[in-house]
Formats: structure tokens, sequence, C-alpha cells
């Protein structure tokens, strides 16, 4: 009985941190887009000056 308790909390466990990594992967994604566009954008105007 005890056994078959922790292995449902633990699959609850792991499905919530999958849910949890896949988030943050998310958002790690989005960050480094947003970078990418204000890097060239910045590039573009150090290009537009020279």
């Amino acid at each position: 009985m005890m056994i078959m308790y922790i292995s449902l909390f633990s699959k609850k466990q792991l499905l919530y941190l999958s849910r949890k990594t896949l988030n943050y992967m998310k958002n790690i994604i989005k960050l480094t887009k947003f970078i990418h566009i204000f890097t060239h954008k910045i590039f573009g105007a150090f290009y537009c000056f020279m």
C-alpha cells in the first residue's frame, strides 16, 4: 500500500517537474529570441552610423 502511494506521488512529482522544465525552456527560448532581435537592432544602428 505504501509503495503504491510513493510511486503515485513520484509520478505526480515527475509530471510537475517536467512541466516546470518545459516552461523554463520556453522562457529561455523567448529570452534568447528577444536578445537576438535586440542585438540585431543595436548592430543595425551602429552600421548606420558608420
